[in-house]
């Protein structure tokens, strides 16, 4: 669960990262033609989250921003990943964030900025997450004048989040920023194996520049795509008809047809959807505090979010059922509330 936008969950018909649906049918998805209606729809959408995002961000991450745009023909992102993540160490051949974030330095030339974030579940670069120095945030600001590090980012819900809409790309194994770079037009180079051909730029940042200078592709298609026929959202899911009725449908089209690419219907209307996510994102970040969290609140933070996140779709779930007068047991969710509590 995050802070900053809404909960949404996926079926994938045909298997994980790089075997993922859309991975599989990334040139039918990128070639969906869209109307002139629902490019409208799509480009609002886009422009407005970023507003959204700007206007709620706290001033002291606009500030250090600013500084470094001022200082760098260009900037991009680097958001480390976890070591153990399924999506790291069997989408590349990095054995560690420090080998990626040395070797995206090592071949970025020095006009271009390079803003490393760190995940909440792995400090490495000043910290680490017992709160113990590590001692290499220094040698990397004295060997690499491109490097970027905030460590007053740390004290902020998603970092990367903030800092999106402001530089001009992202280079990543297999984080999720930059599938959420998308709704900024940016650039994507991925250092991942398959698991981001549906929408990357370019593979590697051996042609960094080249790439940062030449215009931005049109993602309209895939965004449209992931938004009415991908995504499902807290209350499809907590619905039991919904979800009766859709995979009854799937294992009927499966037996007759196996996996094609219509396998996946149209779930959501676009303009609908768009709303909802900008009004739920809205009132999420009204809420983020202006003030930085401290050590322990970070860390509380990051202890607590995944069992809040299940005990809000319990409780959707039991209102959801109650309204139809029936009585919900919903025993794994229940389970692992329990467990985070011992």
């Amino acid at each position: 669960k995050r802070d900053t936008s809404p909960v949404t969950h996926a079926f994938d018909p045909i298997g994980y990262i790089k075997d993922s649906y859309f991975n599989h049918f990334k040139d039918e998805i990128n070639s969906i033609p869209l109307t002139e209606e629902q490019n409208k729809i799509i480009n609002q959408f886009k422009a407005d989250y970023k507003n959204i995002i700007r206007l709620y961000r706290p001033k002291k991450i606009t500030k250090l921003i600013d500084k470094y745009k001022k200082s760098f023909d260009y900037l991009l992102l680097l958001p480390a990943a976890i070591d153990k993540a399924n999506y790291f160490s069997l989408e590349s051949d990095f054995k560690h964030q420090w080998d990626v974030v040395t070797y995206v330095l090592d071949h970025t030339p020095e006009n271009v900025g390079v803003i490393v974030t760190e995940h909440t579940a792995q400090y490495f670069i000043d910290i680490n997450n017992a709160g113990y120095a590590t001692g290499q945030l220094k040698w990397l600001q004295n060997k690499y004048k491109n490097f970027i590090y905030m460590p007053e980012l740390k004290h902020y819900h998603a970092t990367s989040f903030w800092i999106l809409p402001e530089v001009d790309g992202v280079v990543s194994v297999g984080t999720t920023a930059p599938l959420t770079s998308t709704l900024f037009d940016k650039k994507i180079f991925s250092l991942s194996r398959r698991c981001q051909d549906a929408f990357k730029d370019a593979q590697g940042i051996e042609n960094i520049l080249d790439i940062l200078r030449s215009p931005s592709k049109n993602k309209n298609s895939f965004i449209y795509w992931l938004l009415t026929h991908y995504n499902y959202f807290n209350k499809q899911i907590l619905d039991q008809d919904f979800m009766y009725n859709q995979i009854k449908r799937w294992v009927k089209k499966y037996r007759e047809e196996g996996v094609t690419f219509d396998w996946l219907q149209k779930i959501n209307n676009e303009r609908d959807i768009c709303d909802y996510i900008l009004k739920d994102t809205q009132i999420r970040l009204s809420t983020i505090k202006e003030k930085p969290l401290s050590d322990q609140e970070v860390i509380a933070y990051e202890r607590n979010r995944y069992k809040e996140h299940y005990e809000d779709m319990l409780a959707q779930r039991n209102r959801l059922m109650s309204e139809r007068g029936r009585k919900v047991k919903f025993f794994g969710i229940q389970w692992l509330i329990n467990r985070k509590k011992k």
